[in-house]
């Protein structure tokens, strides 16, 4: 007997309904977040109730945003992604990392943190925790 699967969106609306934080990691294509990543939003900012948006799943929920690309370190995309969070109701910690990728880390697919980027990433940990409460 075959079990029917769910479709992909409802399990993760599901997932994210449960979820205490969302946490975005983002890469930057031509100066914003990738085309994937804003049809999930579209899934998750769906109402659950007809006519109000303030019953998506993703509505109200606590979010961090941490990007990574190019010399830009990612600014572009994350700040259209706050934008769109923003729109669709995350509420949003203000601490933001960006990492600036270089050529050669582009190259080896190997992406190397420097000891100020675990840092400012520590300290996002940290405040995503404590905003989580």
């Amino acid at each position: 007997m075959n079990k029917i699967q769910s479709p992909f969106w409802v399990i993760v609306r599901k997932e994210v309904a449960e979820a205490d934080g969302l946490w975005f990691f983002t890469p930057e294509y031509n100066h914003s977040y990738p085309g994937v990543l804003k049809n999930l939003l579209d899934w998750l900012s769906r109402p659950t109730q007809p006519g109000v948006r303030e019953s998506s799943v993703i509505w109200g929920k606590k979010a961090a945003i941490t990007g990574a690309s190019g010399r830009s370190a990612a600014s572009f995309a994350r700040a259209k992604l706050t934008e769109l969070l923003d729109f669709i109701g995350v509420d949003m910690i203000s601490t933001q990392v960006g990492m600036a990728i270089t050529p050669e880390e582009f190259e080896t697919d190997e992406l190397v943190l420097s000891d100020s980027t675990k840092s400012e990433l520590k300290n996002q940990v940290q405040t995503f925790l404590t905003y989580l409460g």
